[in-house]
């Protein structure tokens, strides 16, 4: 029925309507009764919103580019007909050849259809009385392009909600348009799509052909010459980031229903719109940012799937779907996520993504769920450096991201090189590290932090450094968790009469936090002060980088039985190299340089896997960073964008062949 649906829409030219449905948003306070259908322009799927835009005045018919018999019937009165168009500024209809290449142009984006040009709206910037528009020679372009009938609004009428690009009219009235990608991966915990002219966001619950679907606003809708430098940036927001109008979920249910909608949206999101991103959805993470792994930990919602290799193995976390909705989705720009101990770093070295922990204080926590406070940072992951490079520069921008002095020593610390085995991932990192000197023109210091830590004795009572910071870390994380979830709990046994359930992971937490007393929690932030103090102004000076291998030791499989959280052995968290830039506070940026094979235990077949470096500098260098790898990557010939999908370079950097040869 679907194919013959499709066959007829094709044939007669008019849109399919496949469904209709509203929005199942429990939120309290004011509701918003917005409710949507989808349709299918050939083989693009669409999401329609059945409220149509609030202008001053209702679009104004100027003639047919066909005669009128021709014409669709979108005004009739009957079962709701939507028909697709295109509003244009009259800036580009000032001339035959003029609108001409610029239907062209429209005709280059992917998520534009030429049934958009069935109905063309010109948005007039004058509307001066007598004024001619459009001329014989544009109705002739637009009659060779198809289009049925032509529309005029005055821009002053539209109180600016009206932008270019795709949408659907039914009558005189324009309704906005969504173009839906189904969620393969189970990345997104919920779709979104904003308010006409408001901040407010209207959650979107839509499933088609068994998936989530995600609405995507056009890119035609948000122009380059706007003055707003991330206009169009689609982003996925991590699921502790609040975002006005809709739910934090935390990964928890109990939460999310004892909890309304946000009243606001997180500082560092309305900083970030207003450069001109877009939210598209909010993306799954570990339950409160924890670290959960696959499949066990992750009681209420399923772990999102890794695109890489053999698609089992571990999208790490915590911004597990954030990460795995960029590695997937080409149609998604970055992810949002956060870092306390290597959350946005972690699935980037996994998947192959470039992903930035930022210097602590640079983007404000407001609205983020905390982890650990003092080393608690809101991050992103992409899939291009030049594009890590500009939203770093304009994100993290009137802060304290710039140094001012340039990134000229090369620190190789032999505590983190030590572990990985001889492998071709070893080989392919060194020879990485050698390209890197030769772009410096400088060779790297070896230095071993732990002897470094011994000769300086920062603490001055002789205590190594692993043994200083043994337990500091898990307590101030134990006992923000706890300390955290007071209202949570109170207010949950409040509603329903019960503790809340919350998966072992984070009980394990609470346990644990219950028992840190104020005096250990204040000698655990101590402790990381002296370290951050140390290693801010003995070792990574001005000027000084640090670089270390990034991501897993070993192919880590979501199907594996680990032991519950209560059994695990004492972990000593100071010795992992994600944990340096969080325990003092400084930027750090993983980075994809090349993939080598490995033998998949679910396929039994060979299959790339992606290798990530990591480097760290002073804080304050965030942008110097991105800056750094940009230009010794375009230099010394590493590609600078990865795809999607099961390979992060289709062609190159395979260190046995070409990568056609894999699986």
């Amino acid at each position: 029925m679907a194919a013959l649906s499709s066959l007829i829409s094709s044939l007669f030219g008019f849109p399919r309507v496949v469904s209709n449905f509203r929005d199942a948003a429990s939120n309290k306070g004011p509701q918003l009764d917005h409710q949507f259908t989808s349709c299918f322009l050939g083989e693009k799927h669409f999401l329609i919103e059945q409220t149509p835009l609030k202008m001053d005045s209702d679009l104004r018919e100027c003639g047919f580019a066909k005669h009128e018999n021709d014409a669709d019937s979108c005004k009739e009165t009957g079962p709701r007909r939507y028909c697709p168009a295109t509003v244009i500024s009259s800036q580009h209809g000032k001339s035959g050849s003029e609108l001409l290449s610029h239907i062209d142009r429209l005709l280059e984006d992917e998520d534009f259809s030429e049934a958009f040009l069935q109905h063309t709206i010109f948005l007039l910037d004058k509307a001066a009385k007598g004024y001619q528009f459009p001329d014989a020679e544009v109705r002739t372009v637009l009659q060779n392009r198809g289009c049925d009938r032509i529309y005029m609004v005055d821009r002053r009428s539209t109180s600016g909600i009206l932008s270019e690009g795709p949408c659907f009219i039914h009558g005189l009235q324009v309704h906005r348009t969504w173009r839906l990608f189904p969620d393969a991966l189970e990345a997104f915990q919920l779709p979104l799509v904003q308010e006409a002219g408001s901040d407010r966001f209207i959650p979107v619950h839509y499933m088609w052909d068994g998936q989530l679907m995600i609405p995507v606003p056009s890119r035609l809708h948000y122009p380059k010459d706007s003055g707003r430098p991330l206009a169009g940036l689609r982003v996925g927001v991590k699921d502790v980031i609040d975002l006005r109008g809709v739910k934090t979920s935390a990964q928890c249910r109990a939460w999310l229903n004892t909890f309304p909608a946000c009243h606001t949206s997180a500082e560092c999101m309305a900083k970030l719109m207003e450069l001109g991103a877009v939210p598209v959805g909010k993306t799954k993470c570990t339950q409160f940012a924890s670290s959960e792994q696959p499949t066990a930990d992750w009681i209420e919602f399923l772990c999102p799937w890794n695109p890489r290799a053999d698609g089992y193995l571990s999208p790490r976390g915590s911004s597990a779907g954030s990460g795995s909705a960029i590695a997937g989705y080409p149609w998604l720009d970055v992810g949002i996520g956060t870092d306390t101990g290597g959350s946005i770093r972690g699935p980037a070295a996994v998947m192959g993504l470039f992903a930035i922990r930022p210097t602590v204080g640079v983007s404000s926590l407001r609205g983020v769920l905390p982890a650990a406070k003092s080393m608690d940072t809101v991050g992103f992951i992409c899939r291009d450096a030049k594009l890590c490079r500009k939203v770093t520069r304009e994100w993290f921008s009137g802060s304290k991201s710039q140094t001012g002095k340039e990134l000229r020593t090369l620190l190789f610390p032999i505590d983190y090189w030590s572990q990985w085995p001889s492998s071709d991932t070893l080989d392919l990192r060194d020879k990485f590290v050698s390209d890197f000197e030769k772009f410096l023109g400088l060779n790297r210091i070896e230095l071993s932090l732990a002897e470094r830590w011994e000769q300086d004795d920062p603490p001055r009572n002789g205590m190594a450094m692993n043994d200083y910071l043994q337990s500091a870390f898990m307590n101030i994380l134990w006992k923000t968790y706890w300390d955290a979830s007071k209202e949570f709990r109170e207010e949950h046994e409040r509603k329903f009469g019960s503790r809340p359930y919350v998966n072992p992971v984070i009980q394990h937490c609470w346990k644990r936090g219950e028992m840190v007393s104020a005096e250990d929690h204040e000698e655990a932030q101590r402790r990381i002060r002296v370290y951050a103090e140390w290693l801010n102004n003995k070792v990574l000076l001005p000027g000084h980088v640090m670089i270390y291998p990034s991501g897993d030791l070993s192919p880590f499989y979501r199907d594996v039985y680990r032991p519950p959280p209560d059994e695990l052995p004492p972990y000593d968290w100071s010795q992992r190299e994600d944990h340096q830039a969080s325990l003092a506070g400084v930027p750090a940026l993983t980075f994809p340089i090349g993939q080598t094979p490995y033998t998949s235990k679910i396929t039994e077949q060979a299959h790339l896997l992606p290798v990530n470096m990591e480097i760290m500098g002073p804080k304050g260098s965030d942008y110097d960073l991105t800056d750094l790898i940009l230009r010794m990557m375009c230099q010394m010939g590493y590609d600078t964008v990865v795809e999607t999908g099961k390979l992060a370079y289709k062609q190159r950097h395979a260190t046995h062949g070409d990568s056609k040869q894999y699986a």
